[in-house]
């Protein structure tokens, strides 16, 4: 599931759990509506949260690419005006794309902890 997609998926079961606590508190009041509704705001509290979350791996994972692509651009212009001589730059290159290949590591294990956790509360 894409970010995008995981996003629409929260704001959609958000939207459902206030028509639902609405629903609960146009009924008469009871002990279940009360419950309802309080599992409603629970699920809006989380999915929120979760939805941030995402939201903040996606800058974290959009910053280290920015930082990581510019490392590679001056390594690579540093390498071609070495003509190939100066390997260090290659090296450079190298653990700049794998700082981008463990932040993607971490945007997907935190994408996939928010919607295992919002899956377990009932919309």
């Amino acid at each position: 599931m894409s970010n995008t997609d995981l996003i629409q998926s929260i704001a959609h079961k958000n939207a459902a759990a206030f028509q639902s606590a609405q629903q609960s508190l146009s009924s008469k009041g009871s002990a279940d509506s009360a419950q309802s509704v309080g599992k409603a705001m629970a699920f809006q509290m989380v999915s929120q949260a979760t939805g941030m979350l995402v939201e903040d791996a996606a800058s974290f994972l959009r910053n280290v690419m920015e930082i990581n692509l510019a490392i590679v651009s001056v390594a690579s212009y540093e390498y071609v005006k070495s003509d190939g001589v100066n390997v260090i730059w290659l090296t450079v290159i190298k653990e700049a794309f794998k700082v981008i290949e463990q932040a993607t590591v971490v945007f997907t294990t935190i994408s996939k902890a928010a919607g295992e956790t919002l899956s377990q509360f009932p919309a």
